[in-house]
C-alpha cells in the first residue's frame, strides 16, 4: 500500500511539474500571475516589439553591407536565428513591391493579417513605436 501511495504522489508531482511547464511556454502566466492584466499583455508587446526592432537592424545593416535587401531572415545576421515573439510565433519578413520589407508579428492569436498583429500601424516605425510605448518613461506615464 504505501509502495502505491509513492508511486501516486511520484505521478502527480511530474504530472504538475510537467503542466506547469506547459502553462509557462504556452502563456507565461507564471510568472506573471501576480501582475494585472494590463501589464501582463504590455510586457508581452513590449517583448515583440524589442525582438521586431533588433530584426529590423540587423535586416538594415544587411542592406547597407551586402547592397540589396535579403530574401529571408535566415540570410541575415540576426539573433537568434528564428526570431519569435512573445506567444512563440515566428517573426515574418515580407518583401514589398517596389522595394522594402515589413517585418510583423501574427500577435497573440498567431493569426497573420488580423488586427492584432504587430505592428498594426505602418504609420510609425518599429523603432519609435518601441521607444514610445515601452521606455521607462511611458511605463511611469501609463
Amino acid at each position: 500500500m504505501r509502495r502505491v501511495a509513492i508511486a501516486l504522489l511520484a505521478v502527480v508531482g511530474v504530472g504538475s511539474l510537467v503542466l506547469a511547464a506547459y502553462a509557462w511556454s504556452r502563456w507565461g502566466m507564471i510568472a506573471d500571475a501576480g501582475k494585472p492584466r494590463e501589464a501582463w499583455a504590455r510586457d508581452r508587446l513590449c517583448y515583440t516589439l524589442w525582438v521586431l526592432v533588433g530584426a529590423d537592424e540587423a535586416v538594415r545593416h544587411f542592406q547597407e553591407t551586402e547592397g540589396h535587401l535579403p530574401q529571408s531572415l535566415l540570410e541575415v545576421d540576426v539573433k537568434p536565428k528564428s526570431p519569435k515573439d512573445a506567444w512563440g510565433n515566428e517573426i515574418v519578413y515580407e518583401s514589398k513591391l517596389g522595394g522594402g520589407y515589413r517585418l510583423v508579428s501574427p500577435g497573440p492569436d498567431r493569426i497573420l493579417g488580423t488586427s492584432d498583429d504587430e505592428p498594426n500601424t505602418e504609420d510609425e516605425s518599429v523603432t519609435n513605436r518601441h521607444k514610445r510605448l515601452c521606455s521607462p518613461e511611458s511605463r511611469w506615464s501609463g
